[in-house]
């Protein structure tokens, strides 16, 4: 990939952010950073996630796992601050090491106060530009290629992709926009940003063919949120994505590759999020509707639809418990599998409990299953998770 742009977006954050900087550096300040680590270990019933043959293929697992986030604000001056964080998270299956996975992310944000506060009929403004880094290594099943091709990757049966980490990748992102606050109550952010995502690959030496989801990818985002009152908050988003791969041909609706037409979708993404946040109880709501659409002969067009929505109790003695729901729909327009077009419905409900051992030490225990009803019968599955834990945290409440 374009290794020289992502050097090139890196020196010019770092070079704006000491310019900023520069002028204020007796006056740097910070909060104390949050830190979070969670241990756990558990049992789960179905690693693969989705079956390799009709009548089930399925691996169980004693699953080990460790998660650990990190974040915090650096003050320059009055007027510029940055937000740092970085998160990762390793999944250990016993006997099963094939399957192990991780994940990686570390992304920045500055702020610059080009009008500090909203007065009257005018807004406050602020410049920002921020940058994510990622990487992720995860077991791949026959159901990769990016939920499109799923058993063998030109349609006649004769190239099958054997069991591998295809989708293994790194990312890159830098955006830049403004955040203009109206007052106390309402505000908007406008941003443009670009990506890089590159995979692995998977080479077919015989046919001279590469096999990699690598694209690139623009867009734009805009975020309207209202504050209601001190507890509750109301965020409207809508976010429109160009996505262009590098290696994968475009088909036409009778499956057949377009020569020299790489793949190119275009997402839009239609969200509403509502917050509540009392002494005793947090809510967060959410829906969402993003619609693909190739820009070529439309084979992979789908809409997804998703709602869902997590809880979160004050129980006596500190504890707390958590409550979570996520229904989603898949509904492919042309795809067809097993001679039906392609629809999915899923569906994850998790419980938590966390009970405080000391000040900074809470055990945890989780709940979650997780299923697929499909139109194509190997995409049907069940998973059921059990995970106890410890958690450490500083600054986290």
């Amino acid at each position: 990939m374009r290794c020289n742009l992502k050097c090139y977006m890196l020196v010019v954050f770092f070079g704006l952010l000491l310019v900023q900087a520069s002028d204020s550096i007796g006056r740097i300040r910070s909060k104390t950073p949050k830190l979070g680590v969670k241990i756990g270990t558990g049992y789960d019933t179905n690693i693969f996630r989705v079956s390799q043959a009709s009548d089930s293929n399925r691996v169980e697992a004693p699953r080990e796992t460790i998660d650990a986030n990190l974040s915090w604000w650096i003050y320059w001056d009055r007027r510029i601050k940055t937000y740092l964080s970085t998160s990762g998270r390793y999944s250990n299956y016993q006997g099963n090491s094939f399957a192990n996975e991780w994940d990686w992310k570390a992304k920045g944000k500055t702020f610059l106060a080009l009008i500090r506060r909203p007065r009257g009929f005018r807004p406050g403004v602020k410049w920002m530009f921020e940058f994510e880094a990622a990487r992720k290594d995860q077991i791949y099943t026959d159901r990769a290629l990016g939920a499109e091709n799923f058993l063998t990757l030109n349609g006649n049966g004769a190239d099958q992709v054997p069991l591998k980490d295809l989708l293994d990748r790194s990312s890159f992102l830098i955006g830049s926009g403004f955040d203009i606050a109206f007052n106390r109550l309402s505000s908007l952010s406008l941003e443009y940003f670009m990506e890089n995502n590159d995979y692995k690959n998977i080479d077919n030496p015989a046919l001279q063919n590469t096999y990699s989801l690598d694209n690139v990818g623009s867009g734009f985002v805009v975020d309207f949120v209202v504050e209601p009152t001190n507890s509750t908050k109301i965020r409207l988003s809508y976010e429109g994505t160009d996505r262009r791969y590098e290696h994968k041909l475009a088909r036409n609706l009778a499956r057949r590759e377009l020569a020299d037409q790489q793949r190119r979708y275009w997402f839009d993404k239609y969200g509403l999020t509502l917050y509540w946040d009392t002494y005793r109880f947090r809510a967060r709501l959410s829906a969402s509707t993003r619609f693909r659409d190739d820009s070529f002969e439309g084979y992979y067009n789908y809409v997804y639809r998703h709602i869902g929505g997590n809880l979160v109790f004050g129980l006596p003695f500190d504890m707390t418990l958590s409550l979570g729901m996520k229904n989603e729909w898949k509904d492919y327009d042309n795809l067809t599998l097993a001679d039906q077009v392609l629809q999915n419905r899923y569906a994850t409900f998790d419980l938590g409990l966390v009970l405080p051992i000391s000040s900074n030490f809470d055990f945890l225990v989780t709940l979650i299953h997780d299923r697929e009803r499909s139109t194509f019968q190997k995409f049907t599955y069940d998973r059921n998770i059990i995970l106890g834990g410890i958690v450490f945290g500083r600054g986290r409440y």
